[in-house]
Formats: structure tokens, sequence, C-alpha cells
């Protein structure tokens, strides 16, 4: 619950590093949440991309698929999850 907590409070820039390094004036912060950032990318090696709803309640995380670009079929096809 802290990790949601903490990525909610965060913009798109700085996104998932809030999970493994301590954002500034975030009060509470005990991570960090994830000790390797390889973690944090997806399996072609690029940054697993995070936004945020608007109203700050709901985050989506999203691979590109192996091409890196968006749209695509097979292992090209994007991944998406949305966060609660």
């Amino acid at each position: 619950e802290e990790e949601r907590r903490i990525l909610r409070g965060q913009d798109v820039q700085e996104g998932l590093a809030a999970l493994v390094r301590e954002p500034q004036g975030v009060e509470g912060w005990t991570g960090p949440y994830i000790r390797d950032e390889k973690a944090l990318r997806d399996p072609w090696g690029r940054p697993i991309l995070y936004s945020a709803a608007a109203d700050g309640a709901r985050f989506t995380l999203k691979s590109l698929g192996a091409d890196g670009k968006d749209g695509g079929t097979g292992t090209n096809r994007d991944l998406t999850a949305p966060g609660p």
C-alpha cells in the first residue's frame, strides 16, 4: 500500500524511479521498494513507461514491445497494465 501512495504522488518524470530512490518532497518514504533498477525495464531492456491519471488516483505501466514503438502485433505488441 505504501508503494501505491508514493507512486500516486509522483509526476510522470519521476515515475518508477520513486520506488528505488527517495523523491524530493515526499514524507514517509521508507524505500527502496525495489532494490534493482533492472526490474524497472521491460524484457527488451527499455524502461517501463509510467503515466498517471490527471486526478492522481490511478496509473498505467506500459512496455512498447520488442520494436519499441507504439502499437504492433505479436512480440511487437504494446503491453499495458493499469494500476489501481
